[in-house]
């Protein structure tokens, strides 16, 4: 079990790395390692193995996981992830650059402002309060609308778009500052 935290504390990452050498030396399992990968995650996150399971049972746990990464959880009815509800949508055809149906399950599962992977754009971004994030991601979402066109559309003053915009300024630049720093 301490060796599938492992793998899955890199998956969360962004390393598959040893996600995938999980699965193929200790489940056996050697093809469609990606789609295994989020399986062998999702079974990590959904059951409960404080009561699911023996611990220190290693065979009831690698069968559990290679149940899981054989058999996917491919989200066919409705689950739950971190006690948020998420459905199945099926029958999706993607055929222009939109976001799909796994942007929507973390959109619901993940706060907008955490889904960043720059750090200073997560620490901008994190300092705005409701509201000022409302309306930078409509401005992101949105565009090329301007920034006081993005906080009418978010129901705000048309001039906090500009403050906005200087807030964010303001707050990346002391983030680049404060990592540049000499370390005393």
């Amino acid at each position: 079990m301490a060796e599938a935290k492992h793998a899955f504390d890199a998956y969360k990452r962004g390393d598959r790395r040893p996600m995938q050498n999980f699965i193929a030396s200790k489940l056996r399992l050697y093809d469609r390692l990606d789609d295994r990968c989020q399986a062998v995650a999702l079974a990590l996150l959904e059951v409960d193995w404080s009561t699911a399971v023996d611990l220190s049972d290693e065979k009831q746990v690698r069968s559990i996981l290679s149940w899981a990464a054989r058999n996917g959880c491919d989200l066919e009815g409705d689950h739950q992830v971190r006690k948020q509800r998420i459905g199945y949508i099926g029958d999706i055809e993607i055929t222009a650059s939109v976001p799909g149906p796994e942007d929507l399950v973390i959109d619901r599962t993940v706060p907008w402002h955490e889904n960043f992977e720059n750090p200073h754009v997560l620490s901008t971004v994190a300092r705005l309060n409701l509201q000022d994030r409302v309306i930078a991601r409509t401005w992101a979402e949105n565009p090329p609308i301007a920034w006081p066109q993005a906080s009418i559309r978010a129901g705000a003053d048309p001039n906090a778009g500009d403050s906005v915009r200087r807030k964010i300024k303001r707050y990346g630049a002391e983030s680049i500052r404060r990592e540049q720093a000499p370390r005393a």
